[in-house]
């Protein structure tokens, strides 16, 4: 089967634009209507109102992206894939917007492409929602361009492009004397409502109802479908039967469009969830509303059957009538040229950053032939090393210290390295720290018993972002010497940092020979061991120390991956609940939890290098199938990190003394 996406991302040419206001003017100021109470909480949003926003796409971490329009030219950011080909049609649409009407005035908003959202706040362009949300801003969805999964196999392909729907069901539909009596409604068991609602929905008169075998398969492609009665029946079919049950799925059923341009009665279950054009949409007039239950479906339908025929009659023509005029490629272009230009108006312009590409060029590669899924795994970058440094938004003058200064460092660095200072979005200050690339702001509580969270949360958005081999974590206020510390990285995970020396002679004269106890890493000489009775015979040889300051990294064997952290490995550590000196250090609830006196070991956080499983170990918890697990609010972050990771199997290696007396931690005052 040809690519669907190439398929469906044909471009207009810029020849064929036509003046905005001769294809959108004619449909009058009430079909814009919702956009307008859209907008209307973010007038003159903030750039960090903004940013939030993306933020939220990026925490997320999936079906969502970045529309940015500058000078004519629309760019997608930050993609987070969705599902099926979603992502992929919804930019679709918005380029032929470009091409219809071009130029497109500098916008900037992000569109999410999930099912909606029962309560939202932010000024995100979202497919449906509950009316009375205050936020979220409502667009034609990807399906209003096409919808290729849910073909039928019996349908030739691109059967669902919606112009191409849209003409063969106006042509083919049969008046309403040709059409059965029958209440028809076939789809997939994608909510526990449908599961529930369909067999009870069988048992009325003149029924026909079921639910068809779905299974997700690749973006652009038919599912596979039951057979039988229930098999997947082709939309022009619906049209034969009178009356249309429009049940909702997870929050909409997106095939209500379809069944308006029928012509039939839709009968629908309460709409609770809203897409753009439903406030247009009255009950009674263009469908019949029945309660959750369907508890008035047998007497309403035996009203429509019999004296109140030529009302049924009428509710389809009229509905049919609308759906003509209101859902076309004009209508859905128009609103969505409605929803950029009040972006424009009332949202920060947009700014390009490095991950900003073309529109065209992405789709093109999707188009390509790599499914929407495997496309967005391809985009991740890849990386060796990403420095987080947890900050306060009051932290600038540090951050702009640590630019110009050892973050500086990495550029003569073999590893590709990149940093991002990890604020929190519920700091106080936040709406007034400038924007920023190397900014990672994210949606968790603020404070200093919340950086094991904060920090969770940022390796989470970071591993969707990038392929990554390790991690640095470094204070805000700590300078660290980069140019002995990452060549380190690659050996340390090839888990030969430690290697047993048959001989026990002693160690003064080599300082890359330690204890195995590994005390003597953290010092320049070593004294002699003691005898061999003692220390049972057994020396160390430390490579990691022999490997400080070398030219060049020996690659072989270096690209293995055994688990490791690396840094100031504190060991013996009290547990304190009533220093009085340092309060912030007082870790009652810790003490409390856990009944420990004594701290197990555990990386110092002023810097300390770990590999990135060991990142992803802690970014797991909080979603998929932990989605309901979260990190204890302990007052210290690195002891908690050592008292989490105690269990695991991984090498727990002390930074060599020539890089750690090198670790420096300043103070910069604000100007």
């Amino acid at each position: 089967m040809a690519n669907s996406i190439a398929a469906f991302t044909a471009v207009l040419p810029a020849t064929a634009a036509v003046p905005a206001a001769a294809r959108c003017e004619a449909f009058g100021s009430d079909f814009y209507e919702q956009g307008f109470r859209d907008f209307e909480p973010f007038h003159e949003l903030s750039s960090w109102d903004a940013q939030r926003v993306r933020n939220n796409c990026r925490v997320q971490g999936e079906a969502c992206f970045v529309v940015q329009i500058k000078d004519g030219k629309m760019y997608v950011a930050e993609e987070q894939a969705g599902f099926q080909s979603r992502n992929h049609l919804t930019m679709a649409m918005l380029l032929r917007v470009s091409a219809k009407f071009f130029p497109l005035p500098d916008a900037e908003f992000v569109v999410d492409t999930s099912d909606g959202f029962s309560r939202i706040e932010a000024p995100l362009f979202v497919i449906a929602k509950f009316p009375s949300s205050r936020g979220g801003i409502l667009y034609p969805d990807f399906s209003s361009y096409a919808w290729p999964e849910s073909e039928c196999p019996s349908e030739p392909f691109g059967s669902h492009v919606w112009s191409v729907a849209y003409s063969k069901l106006l042509d083919t539909a049969p008046p309403w004397h040709q059409k059965t009596e029958q209440l028809f409604w076939r789809g997939a068991a994608t909510s526990a409502y449908r599961k529930q609602l369909v067999p009870q929905i069988s048992q009325l008169q003149g029924a026909n109802v079921s639910v068809m075998r779905w299974i997700v398969g690749q973006a652009g492609q038919r599912q596979v479908v039951s057979s039988g009665e229930k098999t997947c029946v082709p939309i022009e079919e619906w049209c034969q039967h009178r009356f249309l049950a429009n049940l909702p799925g997870n929050t909409m059923a997106l095939a209500l469009k379809y069944r308006l341009l029928c012509g039939s009665v839709v009968m629908t279950s309460p709409l609770m969830y809203h897409e753009w054009y439903y406030s247009q949409l009255k009950d009674g007039e263009h469908y019949v509303a029945l309660d959750l239950s369907w508890s008035s479906a047998a007497d309403a339908l035996a009203q429509l059957r019999s004296e109140r025929v030529k009302l049924a009659e009428g509710i389809g023509a009229r509905a049919r009538e609308w759906a003509r005029t209101h859902l076309t490629d004009d209508a859905f272009d128009c609103y969505w040229l409605h929803l950029i230009r009040m972006a424009s108006q009332h949202f920060p312009p947009p700014q390009l950053t490095p991950s900003s590409r073309p529109v065209e060029a992405l789709l093109a590669a999707s188009a390509a032939g790599a499914s929407a899924a495997a496309t967005a795994q391809e985009r991740r970058s890849s990386l060796d090393v990403i420095i987080v440094i947890p900050a306060r938004a009051g932290d600038e003058a540090l951050m702009d210290h640590a630019r110009n200064t050892w973050l500086g460092e990495v550029q003569d660095s073999k590893l590709s390295t990149r940093h991002f200072f990890v604020i929190s979005l519920r700091d106080p200050d936040v709406d007034g720290l400038r924007r920023a690339e190397d900014l990672l702001v994210v949606d968790c509580e603020h404070g200093y018993r919340q950086l094991m969270q904060k920090m969770a949360v940022a390796y989470r958005i970071l591993l969707d972002r990038f392929v990554v081999r390790f991690f640095i974590r470094a204070d805000v206020d700590s300078v660290l010497p980069l140019q002995y510390l990452l060549p380190l990285l690659p050996h340390a995970s090839a888990g030969q940092s430690l290697v047993r020396v048959p001989d026990v002679s002693g160690c003064g004269g080599s300082p890359g020979h330690v204890s195995e106890s590994g005390d003597c890493a953290t010092f320049s000489h070593c004294d002699p061991l003691p005898s061999p009775i003692v220390t049972g015979g057994e020396v160390y040889h430390y490579r990691l120390r022999t490997l400080v300051g070398a030219e060049a990294l020996d690659e072989a064997n270096t690209r293995q991956r055994h688990p490791f952290i690396l840094g100031t490995i504190l060991r013996g550590n009290e547990v304190l609940v009533n220093d009085s000196y340092n309060p912030q250090w007082n870790n009652i609830r810790y003490s409390h939890d856990l009944g420990l006196s004594v701290y197990p070991p555990y990386p110092e956080a002023s810097g300390y290098a770990m590999s990135a499983d060991l990142a992803a170990f802690l970014a797991g918890v909080g979603v998929g199938e932990l989605s309901t697990l979260s990190w204890k609010a302990w007052a210290i972050e690195d002891s908690a990190l050592g008292t989490i990771l105690a269990g695991l199997r991984f090498d727990l290696l002390q930074m060599p003394t020539e890089v750690r007396e090198r670790v420096r931690v300043i103070r910069v005052e604000k100007e």
